[in-house]
């Protein structure tokens, strides 16, 4: 079985996860540990441990980013970014990026930049680029450059 830290740290490698696991976590979350929540929903969208199962996905997903999960946040606004929901996508990307999440801090600025599912905005794109810059991430950083060289 894989450990609970693992699945946590590492995501849910298919291979890795048995039944036992999903049935711990599933236990867990139900008794609302936000992060066999994030398990769980990872489980049900990889297939590990159980049939894929898309709504059981998004719906221990959205139970996660309710309890505060960041990467919870993050992984519904890229799900539903992937699914052609801009609105709905920017809406997570968001309470992921003011959660400190520094990759959602970059994945906002750069819908600000295009203008999805928000409305274009320079000053709102140069803002949590500087933020996820100023946290580390190299792509904000290089994406900075490049959009203020253009300005």
């Amino acid at each position: 079985m894989a450990s609970y830290e693992y699945c946590h740290l590492y995501g849910c490698a298919r291979e890795l996860i048995d039944e036992q696991a999903v049935k711990e976590w599933r236990q867990a979350a139900e008794a609302g540990d936000s992060t066999a929540m994030y398990n769980l929903a990872q489980c049900y969208f990889h297939g590990a441990g159980v049939q894929r199962n898309q709504t059981e996905a998004i719906h221990w997903m959205r139970r996660a980013a309710g309890a505060g999960i960041s990467g919870a946040m993050y992984t519904l606004g890229g799900w539903y970014s992937n699914s052609g929901n801009a609105v709905e996508a920017a809406k997570w990307i968001r309470q992921a990026a003011e959660s400190g999440h520094v990759g959602a801090m970059s994945f906002l600025g750069s819908l600000y930049v295009l203008g999805e599912g928000v409305v274009q905005n320079a000053g709102e794109a140069v803002k949590w680029f500087r933020r996820a810059a100023a946290a580390g991430d190299r792509e904000a950083l290089e994406a900075l450059k490049s959009f203020e060289s253009k300005r």
